[in-house]
């Protein structure tokens, strides 16, 4: 694709440190949040909207609502807050269910559901209707860097860590269905190329229709997975 098909745009004056996560409303608002307890509103054509009051700790992840594209929820620290672009004096919702740093947080598609995951390793996927936990999940022997809820499964998720394992889950009754260990799909360096780096999980994604899951790994690689009911997943690398 050409470079003359992209417009670049320099949004400045919001942030004083690095910048750790973004995530847009259907409507064009961007958020962002970072090492400096910010979290900035910014309009679509860039220019700084609001920002909240600082907070103690970074802001770590932050996820807009489908269903309502004026709500939004962050974490700092072990705490999520939501808030509604129409009023950002007071959290809508607040709580601190988790033990340590949250790393990411993520919705169901029904929206009723939020996951977040931490550095103790546990994933606390809490009843936004009646605001407490309903599982807490714990098979990660490490952080817990990343999580995600499949699009049609609204009780099944995913989730990814330091322990180089990817987990698949069913949140209901809080079982693992899936343990992928990316040790197993680590294959020889590129000729030319020295390749040290472990593969732990920095990222997970699902594509729209349901059926894959990519992960990010710190080796450099993404390994792509196919979901299927019984059995490993098909795996495909790329670099």
């Amino acid at each position: 694709m050409a470079s003359s098909d992209f417009t670049v745009q320099k949004w400045k004056d919001g942030h004083t440190d690095t910048i750790l996560c973004l995530d847009s409303n259907n409507n064009g608002v961007t958020a962002s949040g970072g090492q400096d307890g910010l979290c900035c509103l910014w309009t679509p054509e860039g220019a700084l909207m609001d920002r909240l009051d600082k907070f103690d700790d970074d802001v770590t992840s932050l996820c807009f609502c489908q269903k309502d594209a004026s709500k939004f929820f962050l974490s700092t620290g072990n705490s999520v807050m939501s808030y509604d672009l129409k009023n950002l004096k007071e959290p809508l919702f607040c709580c601190s269910f988790n033990q340590d740093e949250i790393n990411q947080i993520a919705l169901n598609s029904n929206e009723e559901l939020l996951a977040s995951c931490d550095d103790a390793g546990q994933i606390k996927v809490i009843n936004l209707r009646d605001k407490r936990v309903h599982k807490t999940l714990r098979k990660h022997s490490n952080i817990c860097m990343t999580v995600k809820f499949r699009r049609k499964k609204q009780w099944e998720l995913v989730s990814g860590g330091m322990d180089e394992r990817v987990i698949q889950w069913e949140s209901g009754r809080g079982q693992v269905q899936r343990i992928l260990n990316m040790q197993e799909y680590v294959q020889e360096a590129p000729s030319g190329t020295y390749m040290v780096n472990p593969p732990l999980i920095h990222c997970v994604d699902i594509s729209r229709n349901d059926r894959f899951l990519a992960c990010a790994l710190e080796n450099a690689t993404v390994q792509v997975f196919e979901f299927r009911e019984i059995g490993r997943a098909s795996c495909r690398e790329r670099v």
